[in-house]
């Protein structure tokens, strides 16, 4: 149980609910991650954010920011655009708008239900979630709670 406080910091609210979760992972080569999950992170509209560190180049997504990614090196640093001449052809299938105009979460969600339509009528489809997807989602969200109420590490296979 925690507690929020109003923007003047007053007027204490008790929450019951898990409003934010910080999971730490390790996958089976070695790699350990991290995932931040917030409802209350102000400032903050419904904001995907993803993060890759690898040990050459840094990645960076940001929903709110959709038509760039931000690009880390140690030789340069650059903030590529949707519409940039290096776009590969799996990336630019689903653009639904011409380069310079926002394109967000509609956009990838109307390409979603354009894809299943396609697949329900028998085309194959690169992407779309499977049953196992959804088993493995289960599997994980399960491995958290245990988690979380064990205050130790799950292994999952």
């Amino acid at each position: 149980l925690s507690t929020v406080y109003d923007t003047r910091g007053t007027n204490p609210e008790p929450v019951s609910t898990e409003d934010a979760a910080v999971l730490v992972f390790r996958l089976d080569g070695g790699a350990v991650g991290s995932s931040t999950i917030s409802q209350v992170s102000p400032g903050h509209k419904n904001d995907l954010r993803i993060a890759v560190d690898t040990p050459r180049h840094s990645f960076e997504f940001h929903q709110e920011e959709p038509n760039t990614l931000w690009i880390g090196g140690r030789e340069q640093t650059r903030i590529w655009h949707r519409a940039d001449e290096d776009a590969s052809p799996s990336s630019t299938a689903y653009d639904q708008s011409p380069g310079g105009h926002p394109q967000g979460w509609r956009d990838a969600f109307t390409s979603f239900v354009a894809d299943t339509y396609r697949a329900a009528q028998g085309e194959e489809v690169d992407g779309l979630p499977t049953f196992d997807d959804g088993l493995r989602a289960a599997v994980l969200t399960d491995a958290v709670l245990t988690s979380a109420a064990s205050g130790g590490w799950v292994d999952v296979h």
